[in-house]
């Protein structure tokens, strides 16, 4: 009795397999081959266009480290007076550099986001783009050029400190300027 139901579902499994090959595969397989006809087709009435080389990418210049506590109001994401002030005075310093990229990185410790604040901000990825995107807008409109910036979230993937002291905490929430100039 069980050979036969062995041999039966063998049965069953090789036609299923027969009918994917047959229905499925070999379909899928023709028509992935009239592509690469196309394309290649195409390539030659294009008379076989070299790919886009990317320009070399910049080189990091410097970078600024701001803990957030210095720059944001407490248990908020909005700026604070001293974070303004600080971010005027690294927007001059920025502008004499003549940058090729700006990229603003914003990072957070591994505590939840609170209660008051979940609503707008369900993680800490979140809070970490806000961050970014604000400390960005500020210093587009100091006067630097907006198509030089990259906001980053990194969330609390990067820690610098570990999370389990308020020390280590306070380091990890930070905001990172990265100022990258032409590569030669």
């Amino acid at each position: 009795m069980r050979s036969w139901v062995l041999l039966f579902l063998l049965l069953v499994m090789g036609g299923a397999g027969y009918y994917f090959y047959r229905y499925h595969w070999l379909p899928t397989q023709a028509y992935i081959h009239e592509l690469e006809k196309e394309h290649e087709a195409l390539l030659k009435k294009l008379g076989n266009p070299k790919p886009s080389v990317p320009s070399p990418p910049s080189t990091l210049q410097d970078s600024l480290v701001l803990l957030v506590d210095e720059i944001f109001r407490p248990g908020t994401p909005d700026l604070s007076e001293k974070g303004r002030k600080q971010l005027q005075r690294i927007a001059k310093e920025i502008r004499s550099l003549s940058p090729a990229q700006i990229e603003v990185e914003a990072h957070a410790d591994s505590t939840p986001v609170g209660k008051q604040q979940r609503t707008r901000f369900p993680t800490n990825w979140e809070l970490s783009a806000y961050r970014a995107t604000a400390v960005t807008r500020f210093l587009i409109a100091q006067g630097l050029p907006a198509h030089l910036f990259k906001a980053v979230s990194r969330a609390d993937t990067r820690p610098v400190a570990p999370n389990n002291t308020p020390e280590g905490r306070r380091q990890n929430r930070r905001v990172v300027i990265k100022i990258y100039k032409k590569s030669t």
